[in-house]
């Protein structure tokens, strides 16, 4: 069971951190959504851990 768990996670953690990302990223270039509503490092911190799960799952 356990490992069904660490699967799905590995599995559905990219494409949710890809779709939270890119959502963030359109809001803030249509000015919906200010840099102090979302910090900067929090941003970047995320785009990289994107770029490991990429890196990782292919």
């Amino acid at each position: 069971m356990l490992k069904y768990i660490l699967l799905m996670g590995i599995v559905v953690a990219f494409p949710l951190n890809l779709l939270v990302l890119l959502v963030a990223a359109i809001m803030l270039y249509r000015r919906k959504m200010a840099w102090a509503a979302l910090p900067p490092y929090v941003f970047i911190i995320n785009a990289i851990i994107l770029i490991v799960q990429f890196y990782f799952l292919f």
